[in-house]
């Protein structure tokens, strides 16, 4: 199956710009627990859209949580954030304030 998907962050804090490389990271790690590949991609500084291929397309929402799981714990120890509209790090129970809770089928 082919998907096409978009995330956006919580209210369009551009916390993707300078952040590219983190957010390719943490789609080759999701790509470790789950079986899709990326067919093509676009990142923005508030959202990103992705074109995915897999076999399962109900591991779809796993898959993207797992990419932003994987994006917020690292941005932290990456670059310096001005995340959630503070300038520190984010606790691990702020995660989804970062990102847009829903997604469509």
């Amino acid at each position: 199956s082919k998907v096409f998907i978009t995330v956006v962050t919580n209210n369009r804090v551009q916390i993707l710009k300078g952040r590219e490389a983190l957010l390719l990271s943490s789609i080759k790690d999701a790509s470790n627990y789950y079986d899709f590949e990326v067919d093509c991609f676009s990142i923005l500084h508030d959202h990103f859209h992705l074109i995915l291929s897999m076999k399962n397309i109900l591991d779809y929402p796993k898959i993207i949580h797992s990419i932003k799981y994987n994006f917020t714990k690292n941005v932290g120890v990456a670059t310096p954030t001005y995340i959630f509209g503070m300038n520190i790090k984010p606790p691990l129970q702020t995660i989804s304030q970062g990102w847009l809770n829903f997604y469509y089928k």
